[in-house]
């Protein structure tokens, strides 16, 4: 995989392997997994990203947990439950 960064600023840049390590631990998180960030809004289309995720998942048994950060909007308390029932991540 490969991630392709947007421009940004020059004051942000890559965080050190121990700050990674306590926010992984701080957000009980494995160390790796599927990340998306955005607000609840509709137009982000999050129900269809879980939709896709749930068909790759049941096919691929891969093991790997979606991360949802979503912060607030309209969505975000129907996400919020969606996420829960399917024992996803959401911060």
């Amino acid at each position: 995989v490969r991630v392709v960064p947007n421009a940004v600023l020059p004051g942000f840049q890559r965080s050190s392997s121990a700050t990674l390590a306590c926010f992984q631990q701080k957000h009980a998180l494995p160390p790796h997994y599927a990340l998306c960030v955005g607000v609840a809004q509709p137009y982000k289309n999050h129900h269809f990203l879980l939709q896709a995720y749930e068909d790759w998942e049941q096919n691929r048994n891969s093991g790997v947990p979606l991360v949802l950060h979503t912060g607030p909007g309209l969505q975000a308390q129907a996400l919020k439950r969606w996420t829960q029932l399917q024992d996803l991540k959401h911060c």
